[in-house]
Formats: structure tokens, C-alpha cells, sequence
């Protein structure tokens, strides 16, 4: 939950997948595109935000896509 000190701060997001090294993980709240991250070699990947979270409780929504260019179905985050 992102308080009101909190809301107009850059927000770094972290996550660990096991797609392949080189995927690209995106972040979308809704179809807005939040942040884009690369997989590293030992599957983690990092993002920051591209736009501010509003107060309360924000819902992202991940997808990964591999490098041959499939994308996953969707993963949901609540922040």
C-alpha cells in the first residue's frame, strides 16, 4: 500500500521468474505501461516506475515475453 509520503516517490519494483535470461518483464497498471525490465542471469529483474502510484493500494499486472517473442499470460501484483 503506497501512503501519502510515498506517492509521488520513484518506486523501485523487484521480482525473480524462471523465464530465460534476456526476457523482458513489463508493468502495466491497466494498459499503461508502468516499467520494463530485463531478466538477469540468475532470474531476477528490477524496474522503476515510470509514473507515480496513486494512494492506497495499486493493482500492476506482469507479462514476460521471451526472446523468440512469446508472451506469457498475465501475473498480478498488488503495491
Amino acid at each position: 500500500m503506497i501512503n501519502g509520503l510515498e506517492d509521488d516517490q520513484p518506486l523501485l519494483i523487484t521480482g525473480t521468474t524462471t523465464a530465460e535470461v534476456g526476457a523482458t518483464v513489463t508493468l502495466y497498471k491497466g494498459s499503461v505501461v508502468m516499467g520494463t525490465a530485463t531478466v538477469g542471469s540468475d532470474g531476477t529483474w528490477t524496474t522503476a516506475l515510470t509514473t507515480a502510484l496513486t494512494s492506497g493500494v495499486n493493482t500492476l499486472t506482469a507479462k514476460q515475453v521471451d526472446l523468440a517473442g512469446n508472451t506469457s499470460g498475465a501475473a498480478t501484483l498488488k503495491v
